[in-house]
C-alpha cells in the first residue's frame, strides 16, 4: 500500500492514532470523527511531513 512508507526527522516513529480491526470495525465517519478529536486532545504529538509535495500532520512518539 502506497504512502506506509514516511519518512520522519530522525528521532521520531509513528505513533498510532486508532486502530481498526475485524472484530470492532469503524464507519468511515466514525474513524474521521476519532481521528479529529485526537488530533485536537494531541496536537502537540503532531509534526507536519510532506508527502508528494501535500502536508501531511502525522502523529509521533520518540523513536526508542
Amino acid at each position: 500500500m502506497a504512502g506506509k512508507n514516511v519518512r520522519l526527522p530522525k528521532g521520531l516513529a509513528r505513533a498510532a492514532v486508532i486502530l481498526k480491526t475485524r472484530k470492532a470495525p469503524l464507519s468511515q465517519a466514525e474513524y474521521d470523527k476519532a481521528i479529529e478529536a485526537d488530533y485536537e486532545a494531541h496536537r502537540a504529538e503532531y509534526t507536519e511531513v510532506m508527502i508528494h509535495g501535500i502536508p501531511v500532520k502525522v502523529k509521533v512518539a520518540p523513536n526508542k
